[in-house]
């Protein structure tokens, strides 16, 4: 199964979330289904984009905009969002970059 990757760099928060934002309609626009957020920034700046990004998924989640996003640490977990893609999508679980762990992720359902 292929999907889109957004990644995001050295870039402002502002501009994050709102490529972020930019992002999700352009896909779903399109018909996809899933949307992987990479970052390509180390360090302080990686945690400063990482969490900006999750709040806006939050919101976007209570506000019904997107179905679920699961961050790469739970991916292997016993959440419901992780059972729903293994079982749903098995083709997902041979992507490297999902099972490498190092990479820090965010896996979206639109």
């Amino acid at each position: 199964m292929n999907y889109p990757i957004l990644t995001l760099g050295a870039q402002s928060v502002h501009e994050a979330v709102t490529r972020l934002q930019f992002s999700l309609a352009t896909e779903r626009a399109r018909g996809e289904e899933f949307l992987r957020v990479d970052f390509a920034t180390d360090g302080a700046d990686t945690v400063r984009l990482r969490g900006a990004v999750l709040r806006a998924l939050r919101e976007r989640k209570r506000q019904g905009k997107i179905r679920f996003f699961l961050p790469s640490e739970d991916f292997s977990s016993e959440k419901p969002e992780a059972a729903f893609i293994a079982n749903k999508y098995p083709a997902l679980l041979s992507d490297g970059a999902l099972l490498a762990g190092a990479n820090s992720y965010i896996f979206i359902r639109l």
